[in-house]
């Protein structure tokens, strides 16, 4: 192989791992982003249960409160 057919070579080498490292990257950073969606998600929905409930303690109480108050 001559010297420039070899150079050749190693170009194409070049760009073609330079291609599949990009699209190697491509979806590590798609899934990535699927993995910090979903955790947002998860941890939304976990802090409106805990809204929910923390709301629901504080309306029983104070409707808890109210009876007392009528009661006496």
């Amino acid at each position: 192989m001559s010297h420039y057919g070899y150079l050749t070579q190693r170009v194409t080498n070049a760009q073609t791992s330079e291609r599949s490292l990009k699209n190697t990257l491509g979806i590590l950073s798609d899934q990535f982003e699927t993995l910090i969606v979903d955790d947002v998600e998860e941890e939304a929905t976990e802090d409106i249960g805990l809204v929910v409930i923390v709301v629901f303690a504080f309306f029983k109480q104070s409707w808890n409160e109210t009876k007392k108050q009528l009661n006496v």
